[in-house]
């Protein structure tokens, strides 16, 4: 994708999860009080938690240094999209997932000074999250395939291949172009000998 196609493609995807981050929160917040949850004894429980760390709880308390770290991922990744001439689909949405987590747990901490997590699953011990951390997990490890993708891409081999493809198709080029040369040669004879019987005749 071009620079101007991947901030089409990235935008839109920046506002949808900032938007389902905040509209999930804020119903979160309304519903989800007192240490009230929903959902019972299924695999997925809500219920709201303060979150004073990072995703999925780590780094209680280091509200500021976040908030920093957030602000240097969104520089880093326009930065890149400004800076490269292009870049995939895959690489482009990954990023606006990433970016976008990062905005709408920032806007928590610069509002409230925690993030508002409220998604538990119940079947593994694993600490309670949002949706701006499933779009940041998300948008990693799509950005990691995105990038080991685009280095394969690169590498020798696949630069060979290439280089014999290019081959194949120079050598299909020239055998279409013979019997093009071959009937103009046979043209420029046939007039040739038309314009020798039509001298014989004025003879």
């Amino acid at each position: 994708m071009k620079r101007s196609s991947s901030f089409i493609l990235f935008i839109p995807v920046l506002v949808v999860v900032l938007v389902l981050d905040r509209v999930t929160k804020i119903l979160v917040q309304t519903n989800l009080t007192g240490g009230s949850s929903v959902g019972g004894d299924s695999p997925v429980v809500f219920t709201f938690v303060k979150n004073e760390g990072a995703a999925f709880g780590i780094g209680q308390g280091a509200q500021t240094l976040f908030i920093l770290i957030a602000v240097v991922i969104v520089v880093v990744v326009v930065g890149w999209l400004l800076i490269g001439k292009r870049h995939g689909k895959i690489e482009v949405v990954s990023l606006a997932l990433i970016v976008g987590g990062g905005i709408g747990n920032c806007i928590d901490r610069i509002a409230y000074g925690y993030v508002i997590d409220f998604i538990k699953v119940t079947f593994i011990d694993f600490p309670v999250f949002n949706v701006a951390d499933s779009c940041v997990t998300v948008g990693v490890v799509g950005f990691l395939i995105a990038l080991i993708c685009g280095l394969q891409a690169f590498s020798p081999r696949a630069q060979e291949d290439a280089e014999a493809l290019r081959s194949v198709d120079v050598d299909d080029a020239s055998v279409a172009a013979k019997p093009s040369e071959q009937e103009s040669e046979t043209e420029s004879e046939d007039v040739l000998a038309s314009e020798g019987n039509a001298s014989g005749r004025s003879s």
